[in-house]
């Protein structure tokens, strides 16, 4: 699935790991990747990844004009047109859609 960074902050890691603390023996028993929560700590950290490839090109262009890219949602300027560009996490091979 292509997506961007900002909507892949809110998909489920498989890879993310969270410590169960077991506080009688005074550290860490057991480790697990997911509750009921999803917390933050369970989310795709997306370019920050090692996994994470992207899928667009680092400088596109729309009617042969070079186009930027934001990674946030600010705008960058009265005169350039903003996209985001998209990626995907490498887990799951190259998706087949665009």
């Amino acid at each position: 699935m292509l997506m961007t960074i900002e909507e892949a902050k809110f998909k489920w890691c498989p890879m993310a790991r969270m410590l169960a603390w077991n506080s009688a023996a005074d550290k860490a028993d057991t480790s697990y990747n997911r509750n009921e929560n999803d917390r933050p700590e369970t989310l795709c950290v997306e370019a920050r990844c090692a996994c994470w490839r992207w899928h667009d090109p680092e400088t596109r262009y729309v009617n042969d004009i070079p186009v930027r890219y934001s990674t946030t949602l600010e705008p960058i300027g009265h005169m350039e047109v903003v996209v985001s560009r998209r990626g995907f996490c490498g887990l799951a091979g190259v998706p087949s859609c665009s």
